[in-house]
């Protein structure tokens, strides 16, 4: 039976993903789902966190905002009980190193297969919640291919009803007269004759008396 259970233990995966939570220390002490949620609470809430970084650096600032900001969100989210999950399997994990110690093989076999359990469920549960994503993300791509579609027919429908009505009710069609601008007759030049001018009078000189 022992070998069996050695066995067992050796075939059968401890845990499954690196928890995001503190790792639970050694000890000889069996725990529940809740002592684990209230010691990742006390651990996170106690770690010390550095000092916000001066003004005359924004990126560091915004980054180390972030970080508090994610920190409180899991500390009010273990206080809400949203990763009890999470904590029931770091306590199995835990409970198999105890029973490992004190040699007690069969409960050692039956939280090893509460622990393999309790993986399986989590690896079904996060297929599903996949699945339910892609089938939203399929519907949504579907329903905007509708919408589309359902425009184009629109847009389509009042193009004919367009050309039905410009068939039955032909716009009227405007004359414009061009008019010719009007033309100004080219006045006829007659060449005239020179007027001959008068002869110039001779100017009266007075003759010269020689004496």
């Amino acid at each position: 039976m022992r070998l069996f259970c050695l066995l067992l233990v050796g075939l059968l995966p401890l845990s499954a993903a690196p928890s995001p939570f503190p790792s639970i220390p050694a000890s000889d002490r069996l725990l529940t789902a809740e002592q684990v949620q209230n010691y990742w609470y006390h651990t996170l809430k106690d770690q010390d966190v550095s000092k916000r970084p001066g003004g005359s650096h924004p990126l560091q600032q915004r980054i180390w905002d972030r970080e508090q900001e994610a920190r409180k969100a899991k500390l009010a989210a273990i206080l809400k009980g949203k990763h009890r999950d999470e904590a029931h399997r770091a306590a199995l994990a835990h409970n198999l190193g105890v029973y490992r110690l004190q040699e007690k093989w069969e409960a050692l076999a039956a939280t090893q297969a509460e622990l393999q359990k309790a993986i399986e469920h989590e690896a079904r549960m996060a297929a599903l919640e996949a699945q339910r994503e892609s089938a939203e993300r399929v519907a949504k791509a579907a329903e905007r291919e509708a919408e589309a579609a359902e425009r184009e027919a629109r847009a389509a429908e009042r193009e004919a009803d367009a050309a039905v009505a410009e068939k039955k009710n032909p716009p009227p069609v405007e004359v414009v007269v061009k008019q010719e601008p009007q033309r100004i007759p080219t006045p006829v030049i007659i060449p005239q004759a020179p007027t001959p001018q008068a002869p110039q009078p001779t100017p009266w000189i007075p003759k010269r008396v020689f004496r």
